[in-house]
C-alpha cells in the first residue's frame, strides 16, 4: 500500500473560541433593507461618476505630447481582453472597429472631450462625460445580466474584467503622473522671477494636490461602501456555507469561499433592476462554494474504520520490512496485525477477514469523515494520520492560507491579462516561473510588450491601496 497523504489545508481548524465569537458577532447584523441597499449603491455610483469627471478633466501641463486623462484611459482599456479575447487593439485602427465597439466609442469621445477642453465648449464636454460614465459603469461588460452569463463566468479561468476597475486604475495612473508635475511646479516656484508668476505656479500646484487628495478619498469611499455592503451580508454566507458541511471542507473554508462569491456579487449587482441583493448574491455564494468543493474533491475522505485498518496495515508493513529486509506480502501483514494489534471486540477477528477489509478499503475512498471525529475517548481520526512535517504549526499554516487569499484578491484588481502575466512571470499558482520568451509565445505578442505590461502591473501592485493589504504578512 502506498502512503496516504492528506492536504494540510483540510486538517486546519480555526481557533474554536475565536470562530464562535466571529459567528456570534456576524449573526447580530441583519440584512439591509431594499432602501438601504439602493442608498449604498447610489453613493458608489456617484463616486465612480466623480472619478470619470476627474479623468476627463485631467490634462498634464508642461508636456509636449499634451497627455490627457482620456488618453490614459484608452491605454488602460487596450490591455483588456474584450469581445471574445480579440487581439490587442491598436489605437490607430480604432476607426476600423465596429461602430458599437466600446474602444471605438471611447476613442471617438476622446476627440470630443479634448476639443471641448481646448475650445471651452463645456456643454459638449459634459455630454461626453455622461456618455463615458454610462459606458464604463453600466456597460454589458460591467455586469452579468442573467444566470446563464453568471455560469459562463465560472466556466473560464479569466473572467471578463469590469470597466469599473479600469476607472480606478486610470485615476491611480493619473495620481502617479502628478508626482512629476508637482515636482516641476516646485522648481518653477523656486525659479519664478516675479511674485505674480510664483503665485500662479503655487495655485496650479495646489489644484493638482487637491485633485489627488479628493481622488484618493473617493477611492477609499468606494471601497468602504463595498465593504459595508459585504459585511452586512456575511450572515447570508454563513447560512449558505452550513448547508455544504460534510463535503470535505471545514466550515471556515466554506465561509472563505462563500465570501469570494459575495464580493463578486457586490461588484456586479445592478440596483436599478429592482431585485433584492440577497437574492442575487445567493447564486454567486453557492457557486463559489461548490466550485471549491469540486476542486478539492480528490482529498482523501474515508470512514473511521477504514482509516484505522489502513493505519494498522501500514504500521505492520513497516515493522515486518525492518525485520526481514524486504516488502512483506499481504498475507504476512494480515497475520501480523491479527497476532499483535487486534484486541477487544476485534480479538477474534481472523487474518483472512482483515485482509478482506483491506481489499475493500481500496474502493472506499468515496466515503467521508470529519477528521476531528472521536475514534475513542483518547483519540480522534486525525491522530491516525501521519503528518509528513513534524514541525507543523497550524497558526503558520492558517496565516499562509490567509496570505494566499489576500494575494489572490490583490492580483484580481489587475486586468485579466496583467494578472496572468504576473502569475506566469513569478510562478504564482504555476509549476514554474516563465521566461519572457515563453510568456510572449503564450500571448502571441513580442517579449517587449510582455515586459511593458509586467512593468505597468508591478507599478499598480506597489500602489498604497494594494500594498497595505499585504503589509501585515510582510511584518511577520
Amino acid at each position: 500500500m502506498g502512503e496516504m497523504t492528506v492536504k494540510s489545508k483540510k486538517i486546519e481548524q480555526p481557533n474554536s473560541d475565536f470562530f464562535k465569537t466571529y459567528l456570534k458577532h456576524i449573526g447580530k447584523k441583519g440584512l439591509l433593507s431594499r432602501e438601504e441597499e439602493v442608498d449604498i449603491y447610489e453613493r458608489i455610483e456617484d463616486s465612480y461618476r466623480s472619478l470619470v469627471n476627474t479623468i476627463c478633466d485631467y490634462e498634464k501641463e508642461n508636456d509636449s505630447k499634451g497627455l490627457y486623462g482620456i488618453s490614459i484611459l484608452l491605454d488602460e482599456l487596450a490591455n483588456l481582453d474584450i469581445e471574445n479575447k480579440e487581439k490587442k487593439v491598436q489605437r490607430r485602427k480604432a476607426k476600423d472597429l465596429p461602430i458599437d465597439n466600446p474602444y471605438r466609442i471611447i476613442s471617438d469621445l476622446e476627440d470630443v472631450i479634448v476639443r471641448g477642453s481646448k475650445r471651452k465648449r463645456s456643454n459638449e464636454k459634459e455630454k461626453a462625460k455622461d456618455w463615458l460614465f454610462e459606458l464604463l459603469h453600466w456597460s454589458e461588460y460591467s455586469e452579468q445580466n442573467n444566470e446563464d452569463e453568471i455560469k459562463e463566468t465560472f466556466r473560464v479561468e479569466e473572467t471578463v474584467e469590469t470597466y469599473r476597475q479600469v476607472i480606478i486604475s486610470t485615476v491611480e495612473r493619473i495620481i502617479d503622473e502628478t508626482k512629476n508635475t508637482v515636482a516641476d511646479y516646485n522648481k518653477f516656484i523656486f525659479k519664478a522671477e516675479t511674485e505674480e508668476e510664483m503665485l500662479q505656479y503655487q495655485e496650479k500646484k495646489s489644484q493638482i494636490e487637491e485633485m489627488v487628495k479628493n481622488s484618493k478619498k473617493i477611492i477609499r469611499e468606494i471601497q468602504k461602501n463595498k465593504h459595508g455592503m459585504a459585511e452586512r451580508n456575511l450572515g447570508l454566507v454563513i447560512n449558505i456555507a452550513k448547508r455544504y458541511q460534510g463535503r470535505g471542507l471545514a466550515l471556515d473554508d466554506l465561509i472563505s469561499e462563500g465570501n469570494i462569491g459575495l464580493m463578486k456579487a457586490v461588484e456586479k449587482f445592478d440596483y436599478r433592476k429592482g431585485n433584492k441583493f440577497s437574492s442575487y448574491a445567493t447564486w454567486w455564494i453557492r457557486q463559489s462554494i461548490m466550485y471549491d468543493i469540486k476542486n478539492n474533491s480528490r482529498d482523501i475522505r474515508l470512514p473511521v474504520s477504514v482509516i484505522a485498518n489502513l493505519m494498522l496495515h501500514k504500521k505492520a508493513s513497516k515493522v515486518i520490512e525492518e525485520k526481514v529486509g524486504r516488502e512483506p506480502t499481504e498475507n504476512e501483514i494480515s497475520n501480523y496485525v491479527a497476532d499483535h494489534f487486534l484486541s477487544g471486540k476485534r480479538e477474534n477477528e481472523t487474518a483472512e477477514k482483515f485482509e478482506m477489509k483491506i481489499q475493500e478499503a481500496k474502493g472506499a475512498t468515496g466515503a467521508m469523515v470529519r477528521l476531528d471525529k472521536k475514534v475513542n475517548e483518547d483519540a480522534e481520526v486525525i491522530d491516525f494520520i501521519e503528518n509528513p512535517n513534524d514541525n507543523y504549526d497550524p497558526t503558520k499554516q492558517y496565516s499562509k492560507k490567509e496570505l494566499e487569499l489576500v494575494t489572490r484578491k490583490v492580483l484580481s484588481t489587475l486586468t485579466p491579462r496583467e494578472e496572468k502575466i504576473i502569475r506566469m512571470r513569478f510562478g504564482i499558482g504555476e509549476e514554474e516561473a516563465y521566461t519572457l520568451e515563453k510568456t510572449s509565445k503564450s500571448f502571441n505578442v513580442s517579449r517587449e510588450r510582455i515586459r511593458q505590461i509586467e512593468v505597468i502591473a508591478l507599478r499598480r501592485l506597489r500602489h498604497a491601496t494594494r500594498r497595505r493589504r499585504l503589509e501585515p504578512f510582510l511584518e511577520e
